[in-house]
Order: structure tokens, then sequence, then C-alpha cells
């Protein structure tokens, strides 16, 4: 959030590999700087910037990507709840991965575990249905409008060994 007095910053860690947003004039100009304190302190293998949010347009800047430090050679892969996800650094969403919601698809997790029915919209990764599937739900089906978002969650899917139904969906039925 804002309450940390950098507003305008995101720093995601993926065990060694860091991820920065800077979607505020003022982070940016400092960006330099920030990765060197962050590469001082926790001594990444790699930062990635994914600063490329239409935002920044609204102060004058231009959408950034890539590699600033270090190396890294395709995904990454965490782990939550007992499920891997292998995560796409530079192609994927925003800076990779929805951290935030970690406690809420533990809530989700402990709501399926007797065997309910769970429809993961806009799933992207896959990360809510296959915390439910891996607690115990009895059907997770996964709905996406990227084609690629559902490639992704059904190969984090395929590599914890869990069954989901995907629907690929462009639009709302009416």
């Amino acid at each position: 959030g804002e309450g940390d007095g950098l507003p305008g910053l995101v720093v995601d860690r993926y065990g060694d590999v860091l991820v920065l947003q800077a979607a505020t004039l003022g982070i940016d100009r400092r960006l330099e700087e920030i990765a060197d304190a962050l590469e001082e302190t926790l001594r990444p293998r790699a930062i990635v910037e994914r600063s490329d949010l239409p935002v920044r347009g609204l102060e004058g800047l231009e959408p950034r990507k890539g590699v600033i430090r270090g190396s890294l050679a395709g995904p990454v892969s965490i782990e939550e709840g007992g499920v891997r996800f292998e995560v796409d650094l530079l192609a994927g969403q925003k800076t990779g991965y929805y951290f935030d919601h970690r406690e809420n698809r533990s809530a989700l997790a402990r709501l399926a575990s007797g065997g309910a029915e769970v429809l993961d919209v806009f799933c992207y990764l896959g990360a809510w249905g296959l915390r439910a599937a891996r607690a115990g739900a009895g059907a997770v089906t996964l709905v996406d409008g990227s084609a690629e978002a559902l490639a992704l969650a059904r190969r984090n899917a395929e590599l914890n060994g869990l069954a989901v139904t995907e629907t690929l969906r462009r639009e709302l039925p009416k």
C-alpha cells in the first residue's frame, strides 16, 4: 500500500529475483538508487523492472520493462500453500504474481476443502483455483479471456498433478 512512505513503488521478491515497479515520477527518478539499495541489501540474482503501467503516462513517463540488473532466463518458480507456480516475470501480468491476495487464497482453500465447487474467473496463473484444488475442492473451473493465461494455469495445474476444467471466455454470456 501507500502507508510505507514510498507511494508508487512496488517491490516483489521471488526468491533471489526482485521485480520493481515505478508508477510515479518521484519513484522513477530514484529507481537506480532504489535498485542499488536493494542489490546491496538483498543480493538478488536479478532485478526486473515492470514499469509498464498505463498510469505512468499521466506523469509523462514511458512504459518500461526488462532485466535491469543480473540475468534471468525463463520463468521463476514459487510455492504457496503447497502449490508450485511458474511465473513469467517479463511477460506476465503486473509484477508477475498477486502476493497481496495470499491470505485470501488461504481462506478460500479452507472453505473449499470439503469438496466445494470453485469457479476461478480471470484466473491468470490459476492461483485461486489451484489452491482450492490442493485443499480438496470437488471441482475447479478456471476461466480467462486470454488463451495465454489459461495455458499458464494449465501448466501450473500439471506441475502439481491437479485436475481442473478450463474455459476460454472472451465475453460474458447474455
